[in-house]
Order: C-alpha cells, then structure tokens, then sequence
C-alpha cells in the first residue's frame, strides 16, 4: 500500500471516528438498546464500533463478534448461494421455478407456476403477496407448508394481476430459492451454507439452527421496550434449519465481522464477473430493475436510500425531500445494499463495488425509527467526505415520529371500526374446521367441559 493511499484510509478513519457522538444520538432517537457496526474501504477494514449490550438483564456489551439477527439481510447471503451454482451449471437463472420444486402453482395466476422465474423470485417480480411466516407465540409454519401456502396467496390487486407488471416485495416467494438450493444442490439448505459460503470465509458467528443459538455465549438479544420503560427479551425461535424457506428469507443470525468479511468476498466476485464474457446480472447495469439477486441497486443522490427500512421516503414535498439526501453535491456513487427489520432486531448492509467499500450495522429493537439505516448513512457521508454534510438525527426523530402516528392511526382505525356487540347467535353455528391459504387451519368444536367459550 502507497503512502497516498494510507494516508486516504487515515483519513477516513479519522472522519468515522468523529461521528460516533452523532451515531449515539442516533441511537438514543430511536431508542435500540445497541448497535454494532463496522466499514470496509479500499479493500481494508478501516472501522468498527459497538455500543450499548447485547444483553440488557446481563449487562453484557455488544461487540464486532457479536451475533445479531440480521432478517432480510439474509437473503443476500442465499443469492450467493444460488450464483455458486449458478457458475456450477446447476441452477441458471432464467430457470422457471418448478423445475426445482415441480409443485410450485399458485393458483390465482397459472402464469406464475408455468413463467416465473429464479430470477422474478430474487428480484419480487413474481407478483405473489408478502405473508407471515409465524402464527402464535412465534411458531414457524413447518416446511412443508410453504409451497401451499405460497401457492395460495394472492397475486392481484385493484389495478389487476402483479406477475411482472411491477415491483412487489414477498419473502414468501423468495423462501422458494431455499428449495431450489436443496433440489440443485442435493444438500439442504443449511449444510449447503457451511460448506460452501461459511466455512471457506471462516464465518463463525453465523447461526443457522437453534444449536447454534443455543450455544454461542455472544449473542444480541431482541428487545422491545415496554411502556414503563423496561426492556423486554423477544424469544422468537426463528433462526431453524427447520424451515428452510423462512431461514433464507429472513432467519439467519450473523455478526459484524462476519458480514464484513462476506461482502468483501462479494466485492471481489464483483471484480472477477466485470471480466468474464457473460458475468452474473447483478452487473448489468443496462437492466432498469433496482433490485436484482437479493440485493437492491441504486446510485447516491437518491431518495431509494433505505428502500426496504422503517426509514424509507414517505414525504412528497420533494423540495423537502432533496435538501435531506446525503451526497447530493458530490459526485454520484452507486451501491448495493438491503435492510433487515425483524421483531427486535434491525440490520442494514451497503456496498460500493467500485472503492471496495462496505458498511454494516446491526442493532437488537425494531423501535419505530431505524437507527442501523440512519447509522449507515452517517458512517458513507464520512467514508466518502460527502457534500454538504446533512444532520441525519433530526431526519431520524421525524420518521420515529411518523411510524408512531402510523401505528396510533392504525389502532385508532382498527376501535372504530371493530365490532364488539355481543354474539347472538347459535354456537352451533360456529362450530366446523376452517382452512385458510390451505395451510392454516382452525377446527371449533362443541364440549359441556371446557373451561371458556362464547359468553
């Protein structure tokens, strides 16, 4: 390395360590009990930081080793396991989605079953509804429901059938690549990753089944703060083998250096496709689409930045809107990136191919607010010395704001409109076995024992 480029990596070193007051501002804004975060720049790891415990009742730090539930950021690390076979011959991406599992048709739309493709499942084309993977206390769905449900789901909407006519975001239909993983590879999905992405990145604080979570003495619980202000550990049970589909989607653990060193592979991949005669189409620059592999692209300034986090654009006064965007008077960079938001936890993950640069973060509460999306911002204006600086902590307070009006207006609307006149009706009436979306079913029976019913 040249004393220029030392000197450049000094630099920005010095600039992310000035921003750790503004990163605490952050977090006590959106009110996370920590975040841990680390950056890559110019192919060396330049940066990292934790704040706050992992663990509340313990009074345990968090630190860049420690494992946090990472949720749709998950599904960047299933792309990669899908282009590994991809350049094995094994699975190619314009394959329709049956050919691996031959029972995938949903039934509103016989086009998706017969056309859609790897590729419309990683980049939400396919036109199927989002859905939740848990019922109640968090139980997963077991596996083998999933392609019956996701065959169920519906696929329009007030302006018509979805299937390629736009962007519409559903990890129940990205879960699908988990089993076209196991039906190209022959392996299941989670040794798949050991043997393949984990172990030769020597990935080992990543967790994907309940042993490994069971056993790891570094672990960022999820929390939600009460009313009364105590932290409340969230044991969701989501990070199993058991259920492929959701683990690829959204239920992988992973820590800050794990990630960092899983990107950097991603940004040497990069290198290697821009020299290759038919690269992967996450290089394609000539397709329109932003999102594509798992991952969703776009170029600073813009507001995409935390396209799919609690801090998304909802503002249409654009004048507003411009004034907040990081970078809008440097020159343009474009990258790659994804959120996580799950019950308790929040992640982001960006990526500058071209500076070999990478950002994570990852916190343990989903408060309204997401502190690891404005955190990254943050940390790519100093990276990058971008122009004019812009104060992302207010911006931050205005959005937790908005999500809790959001929720107050959704509640407020949810009492007005309930029903709570008492039933009149015959229980005999009631009583039968309800299926809905051919997975989940309610079966009311009669009984002189039971301990409640209809008053």
């Amino acid at each position: 390395m040249n004393n220029s480029v030392h000197q450049k990596l000094a630099d920005a070193a010095l600039r992310l360590e000035a921003t750790i007051p503004e990163i605490e501002s952050a977090l006590n804004v959106a009110n996370a009990p920590s975040v841990s975060l680390g950056v890559i720049h110019e192919g060396s790891v330049i940066f990292r930081k934790s704040i706050g415990l992992r663990d509340v009742n313990a009074d345990l730090e968090a630190t860049s080793e420690t494992s946090y539930h990472i949720a749709s950021c998950s599904k960047v690390i299933t792309a990669t396991a899908l282009g590994i076979l991809v350049a094995e011959g094994k699975v190619f991406w314009d394959d329709p989605i049956r050919k691996h599992p031959p029972s995938f048709n949903p039934t509103e739309d016989p086009r998706i079953g017969a056309q859609a493709t790897v590729i419309d499942a990683c980049r939400h084309t396919t036109g199927l509804a989002n859905i939740l993977f848990q019922g109640p206390n968090g139980a997963l769905i077991h596996r083998e429901d999933h392609i019956p449900l996701v065959n169920a789901l519906p696929t329009s909407d007030h302006d018509g059938q979805r299937f390629r006519e736009c962007w519409f975001y559903s990890s129940g239909a990205f879960g699908l690549l988990a089993l076209v993983t196991e039906a190209a590879s022959g392996m299941k999905y989670s040794d798949f990753l050991r043997q393949r992405v984990l172990a030769p990145l020597v990935m080992t604080q990543t967790h994907l089944n309940e042993d490994d979570v069971e056993t790891n003495d570094n672990l960022a619980h999820p929390y939600v703060q009460m009313t009364d202000g105590e932290w409340s550990k969230i044991n969701n049970h989501i990070t199993t083998d058991k259920n492929s589909p959701f683990l690829s989607s959204a239920g992988i653990r992973n820590s800050v250096d794990d990630l960092l060193a899983f990107l950097a592979a991603v940004m040497n991949r990069f290198d290697i496709e821009k020299g290759l005669d038919h690269p992967q189409p996450l290089l394609n620059e000539v397709l329109e689409s932003p999102l594509r592999e798992g991952w969703y692209r776009t170029t600073i300034p813009t507001g995409a930045l935390g396209l799919t986090s609690y801090n998304a654009f909802h503002d249409d006064d654009s004048a507003t809107r411009a004034k907040q965007l990081i970078g809008h008077q440097s020159e343009p960079r474009t990258l790659y990136g994804h959120n996580g938001i799950a019950n308790g936890s929040l992640a982001t993950v960006y990526c500058f191919p071209s500076s070999h640069t990478a950002i994570v973060v990852l916190g343990n509460a989903a408060e309204a607010g997401d502190a690891p999306e404005s955190i990254s911002q943050i940390l790519i204006q100093a990276v990058f010395d971008l122009k004019p600086h812009v104060d992302l902590v207010p911006l931050l307070r205005q959005q937790r704001e908005r999500c809790l009006k959001t929720h107050d207006d959704m509640v407020g609307d949810w009492k007005q409109g309930r029903d709570v006149s008492k039933y009149t009706g015959s229980a005999q009436d009631l009583i039968g076995s309800y299926l809905g979306l051919d997975t989940c079913r309610i079966s009311i029976t009669a009984s002189d024992t039971a301990e409640a019913g209809l008053p």
